[in-house]
């Protein structure tokens, strides 16, 4: 187990223990700023230079975003689904939590030699960086709403 390992499983708990004491909504707002900033720093990143720094430093700017937009509908709106409203926070904090560690792996391949070795020797590697998880979650999600997921189509466009 590498320090990226490590990282996840944290990652995964405190966003969705966080999220989950604040609700779905500010939840769902920095979830989606997250994965936003996740491909805005992926594509914009090689024009600012090559390795880890460009990509953190875009990643870290847009989550910063993040966190004060959720802060913000937190403050500012109480808006609450009804008796769901943790249940639904917790399972969007996951969420988050795998995009923070999707980015935290992705920065490290874009490092040096070193970090790239501790990636790809993750034991939560293809769970995290190839989205294993995220199509597990999906699965999971499908099976209780009884129809298609977001991520099921998604597989069907790539195949």
């Amino acid at each position: 187990m590498t320090w990226l390992d490590l990282l996840t499983v944290v990652f995964f708990v405190l966003v969705s223990f966080l999220e989950a004491k604040r609700g779905a909504v500010p939840a769902a707002v920095e979830l989606a700023v997250g994965l936003i900033g996740l491909g805005l720093a992926k594509a914009l990143a090689p024009m600012f230079g090559t390795g880890a720094l460009p990509f953190l430093a875009l990643f870290s700017g847009v989550v910063g975003v993040a966190a004060l937009g959720g802060w913000l509908v937190d403050t500012y709106t109480k808006w609450d689904i009804g008796a769901y409203d943790s249940v639904a926070g917790g399972v969007l904090g996951a969420i988050g939590g795998l995009v923070l560690a999707h980015a935290a792996f992705h920065a490290a391949l874009q490092g040096e030699e070193g970090l790239r070795g501790v990636a790809e020797s993750s034991a939560l590697f293809g769970q995290v960086y190839e989205l294993q998880a995220l199509h597990a979650i999906g699965d999971m999600l499908r099976n209780l709403g009884g129809g298609p997921t977001i991520v099921d189509k998604v597989r069907e466009q790539q195949q």
